[in-house]
């Protein structure tokens, strides 16, 4: 998944929007979706804060729709 590699840039506010868009995939791309929710676990081990943060809410949102459905 080439998003993920842009999830590790230096710009922050570029690995937020990285981020949100593998989650924007996981969402929209029934069949990509598990792939999706490992990239943002694999973000979540890198321990940048920014990083982690992005994708826990991302993993939370995608939750609260998969949940509500």
């Amino acid at each position: 998944m080439g998003v993920r590699r842009y999830a590790t840039e230096v710009d922050v506010d570029f690995v937020r929007k990285s981020v949100r868009a593998i989650g924007i995939c996981a969402v929209k791309i029934e069949r990509a979706a598990d792939r999706c929710i490992d990239v943002l676990l694999e973000l979540i081990q890198t321990k940048v804060s920014y990083v982690v943060q992005e994708a826990v809410v991302v993993i939370k949102v995608r939750a609260h729709r998969h949940h509500s459905a």
